[in-house]
């Protein structure tokens, strides 16, 4: 892997991590402010509570459902790149061309 494409990889998983430690530490903290908005609208009976859970509820649900996405996205890269380093280094000897090419010259590969 060249260098470009190394801290490329690095930026992207950076990217995907500091996303999934904002949004879920966003919809905890939501979720305790509408739980205490619904608590206020059971309370008073006022519609303006009742607004701001309907508003913040929406809200609530798309951050939810991106914490959610960027977990699937940082394990499916994580894993991806375990199970590829996992294969290289067990079956190293193909990837090193040089080594390769004189395995089959000396008629051990075929």
């Amino acid at each position: 892997m060249t260098q470009e494409a190394l801290l490329l990889s690095r930026l992207q998983f950076v990217w995907v991590i500091a996303w999934h430690i904002l949004l879920p530490t966003f919809t905890v903290g939501l979720a305790s402010f509408i739980a205490f908005m619904e608590g206020l609208y059971f309370v008073t009976r006022r519609e303006t509570y009742l607004r701001i859970l309907s508003f913040w509820t929406k809200i609530f649900s798309v951050s939810f459902a991106m914490g959610v996405l960027s977990i699937i996205v940082m394990l499916r890269v994580s894993v991806f790149n375990a199970r590829k380093s996992l294969y290289q280094d067990r079956h190293s000897h193909y990837f090193d061309s040089n080594k390769f090419a004189l395995r089959i010259q000396s008629g051990e590969v075929t």
